[in-house]
């Protein structure tokens, strides 16, 4: 009698502990899918011909995410989605929006163009073949 008990005491363990593993490699599997719970962002300003010391700050929505300068690049995630502002302002402001999508990469390309007094920022949004090649070729940014 009691070597039945013992017999399926153990049975139940062996039963919840294979359980609880199973359970865990659900979690983990769980973790796996939500980790793309975001959009990247890909910054680059191309190095130019003309010496350009001047840098801007790129602004998403009202947060600033970097400081961009000369042949710099940043990557950044987005985990908000939805109709999004992007914008750098000097002497002009120069402004961009995006719908952007879960998932999905985006490149944000800062180009230079003179204005009467400074030098103002020029935001363009770029496909992902050309601003992916473009965006290797910067240097990470500070």
């Amino acid at each position: 009698m009691i070597k039945n008990i013992l017999i399926t005491i153990i049975t139940c363990f062996i039963s919840l502990i294979a359980y609880c593993q199973s359970s865990s490699s659900k979690d983990s599997a769980t973790v796996v899918v939500n980790e793309n719970n975001f959009a990247t962002l890909y910054i680059y300003r191309p190095k130019s011909r003309k010496i350009s010391l001047a840098s801007f700050t790129i602004n998403v929505n009202d947060s600033s995410v970097c400081k961009i300068k000369s042949n710099k690049r940043y990557t950044v995630k987005l985990y908000k989605f939805g109709m999004t502002e992007f914008w750098a302002k000097s002497e002009y402001k120069s402004t961009v929006t995006m719908n952007i999508e879960k998932g999905k990469s985006y490149y944000l390309k800062c180009n230079i163009k003179m204005g009467w007094w400074a030098e103002s920022p020029a935001l363009t949004w770029m496909d992902e073949v050309k601003g992916k090649s473009e965006f290797e070729n910067a240097k990470d940014g500070d």
